[in-house]
């Protein structure tokens, strides 16, 4: 009779394949039977919180990687952006995708057709930069179509380039 319990049933709740906690049942009033009827009531309780602790598991697991792809995917000094097929939302954009669009690199409208996997060159007067831009079709998470819009700085490509035509084309010992 520890604190003035009478009668307890204590059940392990797993997640993730491993015991997490236990779901006790006191009584301080009555020393209760546990029969099949007060049991099978216990076991469903425990397996109701089990599943709900697991979906909390779950989820705090898939916000904690997305917010770690979110870092990821913001350091890597391209621009990401994930728009809405069909609408005007847009789903993902990183810190540079953002920068560029807002410095006038814009996304298609919903009535211009996107050429999904051939690279545009823009070049940003603001900046002096230059971005390779390339759309791809994807299923998005919730199985909507999706354009994947990523941006590449190519402005050192570039500038070799130039300097390449400019000692050809000037340069008459090479």
């Amino acid at each position: 009779e520890t604190f003035g319990v009478r009668s307890s049933v204590v059940v392990p709740i797993f997640i993730n394949d491993s015991c997490a906690m236990y779901f006790a049942v006191f009584d301080v009033r009555n020393e209760l039977c546990f029969d099949k009827v007060r049991m099978q009531f216990i076991r469903d309780v425990s397996r109701i919180i089990q599943s709900i602790a697991q979906k909390k598991v779950t989820n705090n697991s898939l916000l904690s990687s997305y917010e770690v792809l979110r870092d990821i995917l913001s350091s890597i000094g391209s621009g990401i952006m994930v728009f809405d097929k069909h609408g005007d939302e847009i789903y993902f954009e990183n810190d540079v995708a953002r920068v560029i669009r807002q410095d006038n690199a814009k996304k298609p409208e919903n009535d211009e057709e996107t050429e999904t996997e051939k690279p545009i060159e823009h070049y940003d007067p603001e900046s002096g930069l230059w971005f390779e831009i390339k759309f791809s079709d994807l299923t998005w998470i919730d199985g909507s179509a999706v354009i994947v819009c990523t941006a590449v700085d190519i402005t050192q490509k570039k500038k070799n380039q130039q300097k390449i035509e400019y000692q050809a084309n000037n340069d008459f010992l090479t």
